[in-house]
C-alpha cells in the first residue's frame, strides 16, 4: 500500500527515525518486581478511580471506561464520550500505565498525572470543573481524612 492510497501511513523512512529518536531519548528499562507504594495513597485512588463524582454529570468514573476486570480497557473500537458518541480515539489499556513516559498514540503529553487532567477536563470524557471537584470530595469527611 503506498501512501497516496492511505495518506494515514507514516512512510518507512520516518517510522525508523521516529523510533531511532525514541530509543535514543529514552532507555527501556525493567519495570520493578515490587513497588514502595503507600497502601493509604493506593486505597484513596482506587477510590476516587471508581466515583463518578469526578465527572460533571456524577455519572461516568475513570472505571467506566477503564474497566480493571479487562485490563484497564473497554475493548471497543473507539472510545465513546460521555453523551455516547464515538471519538477519535480507543481506550488503552491501564496495565503498568505508571511505568509510561508518554501518553496517547502521539505523546501529547509526558506525565500521568498531565495526561489524568487532560482527560479530567476533556468536555467530550469527563467535563470536571476542579472547583466542583474539590467541593464534592470535601463535603465527604473520610475523603477529607484521606487526603
Amino acid at each position: 500500500m503506498t501512501r497516496k492510497s492511505n495518506p494515514h501511513l507514516l512512510p518507512l523512512g520516518y517510522l525508523g527515525i521516529l523510533l531511532c529518536t525514541c530509543a535514543a531519548a529514552e532507555t527501556l528499562t525493567p519495570l520493578p518486581l515490587t513497588t514502595t507504594a503507600d497502601p493509604e495513597k493506593m486505597a484513596l485512588g482506587q477510590r476516587l478511580f471508581h466515583d463518578p463524582q469526578l465527572s460533571d454529570q456524577g455519572k461516568r468514573s475513570c472505571a467506566s471506561c477503564h474497566p480493571l476486570d479487562s485490563g484497564g480497557m473497554d475493548g471497543k473500537i473507539r472510545a465513546e464520550s460521555a453523551d455516547g458518541v464515538s471519538v477519535l480515539r480507543n481506550t488503552p489499556s491501564l496495565f503498568n500505565v505508571g511505568f509510561n513516559y508518554f501518553f496517547n498514540w502521539d505523546g501529547v503529553v509526558t506525565s500521568l498525572e498531565a495526561h489524568t487532567e487532560k482527560v479530567m477536563l476533556n468536555p467530550k470524557i469527563m467535563n470536571a470543573k476542579w472547583p466542583v471537584v474539590i467541593e464534592r470530595l470535601s463535603a465527604e469527611r473520610d475523603y477529607v481524612d484521606a487526603f
